[in-house]
């Protein structure tokens, strides 16, 4: 409970030295500062990793939607084909009789 004045070690440019508590509180705030960085690092880390699910999954999709298009492509060209032989077979059918499309 008494009061008296406290010397401090310091430097011979005059700077204090820190004492072991103001050491301590240092290295609390330095190991905070750190925590953080490494919260900031994971959260950044996370965050692109779920870009890159996203990112494949949106590739997936295009994939799938050019499947479904070349089937799309596949079947028209399937229909066409099989409108061209009926056709075609018509054509045939109508000259077997004597008639020709062209003259009507």
């Amino acid at each position: 409970k008494e009061e008296t004045t406290w010397h401090r070690w310091c430097t011979k440019e005059g700077v204090n030295l820190m004492t072991g508590k103001e050491r301590s509180d240092e290295e609390a705030k330095l190991k905070e500062l750190e925590k953080a960085r490494a919260d900031e690092e994971k959260a950044r880390a996370d965050g692109e990793a779920k870009l890159k699910e996203l990112e494949k999954a949106r590739a997936d999709e295009e994939a799938k939607l050019k499947e479904q298009e070349k089937a799309r492509a596949d079947r028209e060209a399937e229909n066409a084909r099989r409108e061209k032989e009926r056709a075609d077979r018509l054509l045939a059918k109508l000259e077997a009789l004597g008639l020709k499309p062209e003259e009507f």
